[in-house]
């Protein structure tokens, strides 16, 4: 019982729907999925906001949002499919099957989700912000547009973004940024080695990392470091100042920039 009240707490909590303002017609939903048997959830959305946390000790997830549509007859097919393949439960919200035009209007689904915080996590998202906290299975996240937040979450985190701010506080783990092509890199507290392939634009600030960090290519923006335990790598690096401090390994950064 206390739980599933932390459940319910949780998913109240949750940020106010940043889009409510705009939505012509709505409609609002409701699951709980037994998860005594899941190992992970895996989340394909469309467009909107998604506030995913974790509950220690939960056996269920419990999914709640907001569908918004430019017209009342579409809301039924914006609803996620929602099935359990194997160990994994699968969201996928379908394509809006309109014209061009009528998806130049209002057509997403926020979603509110609360789980069990040792399940793994995948996200794809196309456009919207991803908020991600207590959650320490693992988590993948392929974002188009939107911010994408995590905080005090664990496991390995595979992370590409192609537009939009990157932003991990108090990861328990190592992270991989495999792309980032807009917007800054912001990671504090984390308990592992930081690695960022590819980085087209944007500032990447890095604070309180235990282990290494490994900068392969940076196109633009300014790098800056500090409290670093392991060693600070930046392989190639575009325009923008490096700066650093309190490093306790090798620093190896292009000789331009020394």
């Amino acid at each position: 019982m206390r739980i599933h009240q932390a459940i319910a707490a949780l998913l109240l909590c949750a940020p106010v729907l940043a889009q409510a303002d705009n939505c012509p017609y709505s409609r609002t939903f409701d699951h709980t999925v037994d998860a005594s048997a899941l190992q992970d959830l895996q989340l394909i959305s469309r467009a909107g906001d998604e506030a995913i946390r974790g509950v220690d000790g939960a056996d269920e997830v419990r999914i709640k949002g907001r569908i918004c549509a430019s017209k009342e007859s579409a809301l039924d097919a914006l609803e996620y499919d929602i099935t359990t393949q194997g160990s994994s439960l699968v969201m996928e919200r379908p394509e809006a099957n309109w014209s061009f035009f009528e998806q130049m209007r209002v057509a997403y689904v926020d979603v509110q989700i609360a789980m069990p915080s040792a399940m793994g996590l995948s996200v794809q998202d196309r456009s919207g912000d991803v908020e991600i906290d207590n959650i320490h299975g693992g988590i993948t996240v392929q974002d188009r547009s939107g911010d994408v937040t995590l905080h005090n979450t664990g496991g390995l985190v595979t992370l590409r973004d192609r537009s939009g701010d990157l932003k991990v506080v108090e990861h328990q783990g190592d992270v991989v940024v495999e792309s980032d092509r807009s917007g800054d890199i912001n990671m504090r507290g984390i308990q592992g080695e930081v690695t960022v392939m590819s980085d087209r634009s944007g500032d990447i600030e890095l604070q309180d990392i235990a282990s290494h960090v490994h900068i392969e290519d940076d196109s633009s923006g300014d790098i800056e470091v500090d409290q670093i335990g392991g060693d600070f790598i930046v392989s190639n690096d575009g325009s923008g100042g490096i700066s650093f401090d309190d490093v306790g390994g090798n620093v190896q950064i292009p000789r331009n920039k020394q």
